[in-house]
């Protein structure tokens, strides 16, 4: 347990610094899986805490990466793999919509 704490606690520090320094970031490759497990667990869990600050309101994919420093095409393979769909959430260059509330609403928050 303690190991998978100092992770995500790398993790953290790691975005946090991307974000001082206004930059966004991602893992460097070769990731390996349990690697990519790890990061996709947090990114799931820092995308589903912004989002949730901005229900009813439209954000583009653009202003959640500067929030979280997590790169845009990084931020759309979370949110297919976490169950949302292109469909339900690409309008106006990749703008999301309320439909993102119902998604979030309708699966179980996850303890990370």
């Amino acid at each position: 347990m303690l190991l998978n704490d100092i992770g995500k606690f790398l993790i953290s520090f790691s975005f946090e610094l991307s974000l001082i320094e206004g930059k966004t970031g991602t893992p460097e490759v070769p990731l390996s899986d349990l690697g990519f497990l790890s990061y996709l667990t947090w990114w799931s869990q820092r995308l589903i805490d912004v989002l949730s600050k901005y229900e009813g309101e439209e954000i583009a994919i653009a202003d959640i990466s500067k929030e979280t420093s997590i790169k845009p095409t990084d931020i759309v393979m979370v949110l297919v793999l976490i169950g949302l769909s292109m469909t339900q959430f690409l309008r106006n260059d990749l703008t999301f919509c309320d439909t993102i509330k119902a998604s979030m609403s309708s699966s179980p928050k996850r303890n990370i």
